[in-house]
């Protein structure tokens, strides 16, 4: 996953979520820039149609919803899958096994 998957990463969450537990493009991008190392995109006939945001955190703390400035802290011992999402046009075609 990359900055240029932004966009497509915000039209499936907006599918797959309420509007209360929507985040931004710039959440998602600091999250991003934070670590991106864990977090993938997935294609289906050349189509984005899922994601997965994970990354390095310490287990039992939680990764905010809606920041803009994060950075993987030096005591990371676990790997936080903050967000994971499928659009409606891939379920039930093993999408969700890729992510």
């Amino acid at each position: 996953m990359s900055q240029a998957d932004l966009l497509d990463i915000s039209c499936i969450q907006r599918e797959c979520y309420s509007e209360d537990l929507l985040e931004s493009v710039d959440s998602f991008s600091a999250k991003l820039s934070a670590n991106s190392d864990f977090s993938f995109i997935a294609i289906q006939n050349e189509m984005k149609v899922g994601y997965v945001v994970a990354l390095p955190w310490v287990y039992g703390e939680i990764l905010g919803l809606e920041g803009v400035d994060y950075s993987v802290p030096v005591d990371a011992d676990s790997l936080c899958i903050h967000d994971i999402a499928v659009s409606r046009k891939a379920r039930n075609g093993g999408t969700g096994n890729i992510c």
